[in-house]
């Protein structure tokens, strides 16, 4: 009998192969379809990127890194040095770290703290110091980026994520704005973006729910 993966390769094309692919294989190999997916090709797929690293705990992204590096025998961080550029870039490479303290308890006079640098990192021209977002989002808790994002709108009336709109590029606004949701949260808002105008966003669904 051929081995199921084998086997539903074989018998299915398309998304549905995609899809049924990832389901079937082990989370660490998957992952590394994943990352493969987000890399191969011409151009790398920033969004897709930032997601697998938002949406997954430190300790399967180290996981998913090792797998990647024995697969392919070289850095994973030097890949995405090559792939993305710019802002992207320096988020991407400050969640493949693994800083996040996932279980610290809720700092609430670091999320003021972290309210203000922000707020003063938003000009009065508009703009937006993409750094300071990277640099804090990226490291907080998905706990302390909720406790973060109320403390802004209690002080400043006004919600964090209309001042992440105001940073420059436009993939970046997607990965900072992921940063502030329960990783469940956010992939649930993705499905749905999924649905919704013309047609459906298959690559989105199958890696969402893969």
């Amino acid at each position: 009998d051929k081995p199921m993966l084998a086997r539903l390769r074989s018998e299915t094309s398309g998304w549905y192969k995609l899809f049924l692919t990832y389901l079937v294989s082990s989370p660490e190999d998957a992952d590394v379809r994943q990352l493969d997916a987000a890399m191969d090709g011409i151009g790398a797929d920033g969004v897709a990127l930032i997601e697998f690293l938002v949406g997954r705990s430190q300790a399967r992204v180290r996981a998913a890194k090792a797998k990647w590096e024995g697969k392919h025998d070289k850095p994973l961080v030097d890949r995405i040095r090559s792939e993305l550029h710019g802002s992207n870039r320096t988020l991407a490479l400050e969640l493949l770290k693994g800083e996040r303290n996932e279980t610290a308890p809720v700092d609430e006079r670091l999320a003021t703290n972290q309210a203000d640098q922000l707020h003063k990192g938003v000009s009065r021209w508009g703009s937006a110091d993409d750094e300071a977002f990277i640099q804090i989002l990226s490291k907080n808790s998905p706990a302390q980026n909720a406790a973060l994002r109320t403390a802004y709108e209690k002080k400043y009336s006004r919600s964090l994520e209309s001042q992440i709109a105001k940073v420059g590029q436009k993939n970046l606004k997607k990965c900072l704005q992921a940063l502030l949701l329960p990783p469940a949260d956010y992939y649930a808002m993705r499905i749905r973006q999924a649905f919704v105008g013309l047609g459906t966003s298959d690559k989105v669904v199958c890696r969402v729910l893969g």
